[in-house]
């Protein structure tokens, strides 16, 4: 477990809490993170949804945004990259799980369309590195992906075209901070499903991104 394990959020402790689980806190349930917790069945689509109230993966999305104190934010990743935002001005904090077609379908767009970025800071937890990522033929599968972060072996940059889709909806390049831990690098460490827990994660063994409101 990393209690607020992003640098960018140390001035805002006394307004928002964040905690990423990983492979050794063995999260399978909600109640494991606590009693007051709004998650999603997640689609790898792009719909976010504003909440005030516990969901119990009763809403299929993957984004979640919210401005009620103290109920717990949840989004389930392995290799997925889960990215936190939150506006200090207006405290509300909002997470996205958002895979390879989390980016192809525009999740993080839609999440900018109920946040503010310019008046955002954001994070990023542990997800696919470049050499992990391997497709078949990226260009017709990401197709609105720069081909410059593909390389020539089929693996993209998923994390460099997340950060550019941010940066172009104007969220300030300083107030962004990415965990740049490989999930299927780091096997000991996180759940990755790319990385041989393919049947562990299909039976709910996945890392954890949790945030809320104090």
């Amino acid at each position: 477990m990393f209690t607020n394990p992003f640098t960018i959020f140390k001035p805002f402790e006394a307004n928002l809490s964040v905690t990423l689980y990983t492979k050794e806190d063995n999260i399978t349930s909600d109640d494991q993170i606590g009693d007051n917790v709004a998650s999603l069945w997640q689609v790898h689509g792009n719909k976010i949804i504003e909440v005030d109230s516990p969901t119990s993966r009763t809403e299929q999305a993957d984004g979640l945004v919210t401005n009620k104190k103290n109920l717990i934010l949840s989004i389930r990743m392995a290799d997925c990259q889960p990215i936190l935002a939150y506006d200090p001005e207006s405290n509300t904090v909002g997470l996205v799980h958002v895979g390879w077609r989390g980016l192809v379908v525009g999740a993080i767009p839609e999440l900018f369309k109920v946040m503010d970025p310019l008046k955002s800071y954001v994070c990023i937890g542990p997800s696919l590195c470049q050499k992990c990522a391997i497709f078949s033929d990226p260009n017709n599968e990401l197709p609105n992906v720069d081909p410059k972060f593909f390389d020539e072996n089929n693996c993209v940059d998923l994390m460099g075209a997340a950060d550019k889709q941010l940066v172009d909806l104007g969220v300030s390049a300083d107030r962004i901070e990415r965990m740049t831990d490989c999930t299927s690098c780091n096997p000991d460490k996180y759940w990755a499903y790319r990385g041989g827990d393919r049947d562990a994660v299909k039976d709910g063994h996945t890392n954890v991104l949790s945030c809320y409101l104090k």
